[in-house]
């Protein structure tokens, strides 16, 4: 077993005996970026079980070189406050959100986004069941597109009418983004 693979199972992603709501906040992270951990700490405030869930899209050319170090890295950046799911990365897993969310089995799960993937989110594939799994969305900004997020958040609320959109502040990472990191 690989250590991404013991990781990835100490991590109560699925489920748990004593907690009743998770927040996911799932990505490829590529790299990991102080606007990212803006998003945790910020949502730290409302959530005290958030899971960063690192994830290959389905959509992009984004494989790690390194996984072990990054999750290294990311475990460094955030003090290690935060539970990581490995099991994506160690198994080299690009599975849509919806097919490994309907599998968590709390009775809240919540996501946490950048306003550039919620501004994206209804192009996720099975977008309606993936909003009717969720109970909150918590949305960090980095542009100033209201009109846009309220179009969005009004789609979705069509497919699950219960379900919460939460905005973080504004905050000065940001302008972060890793593909401008990587493209340096």
């Amino acid at each position: 077993m690989s250590k991404l693979d013991e990781i990835a199972n100490s991590v109560e992603l699925y489920s748990s005996e004593t907690k009743s709501t998770v927040t996911l906040f799932g990505g490829s992270f590529h790299p990991f970026h102080q606007g990212h951990l803006e998003c945790l700490n910020q949502c730290s405030e409302f959530e005290d079980n958030i899971i960063i869930v690192l994830d290959y899209s389905p959509w992009k050319s984004n494989e790690q070189e390194d996984p072990y170090g990054e999750y290294l890295k990311i475990k460094d950046a955030t003090g290690a406050r935060f539970p990581i799911y490995t099991g994506f990365w160690a198994q080299k897993l690009r599975r849509p959100t919806y097919e490994w969310l309907q599998e968590v089995k709390y009775p809240n799960i919540n996501w946490l986004m950048g306003d550039d993937t919620f501004g994206s989110f209804l192009k996720w594939y099975e977008v309606e069941k993936v909003c009717q799994l969720l109970s909150k969305i918590y949305v960090v900004p980095r542009d100033e597109k209201m009109d846009e997020y309220r179009e969005v958040e009004a789609k979705i609320k069509e497919f699950n009418s219960k379900l919460e959109v939460i905005y973080l502040k504004p905050h000065e990472y940001q302008e972060l983004s890793s593909t401008a990191i990587r493209n340096k």
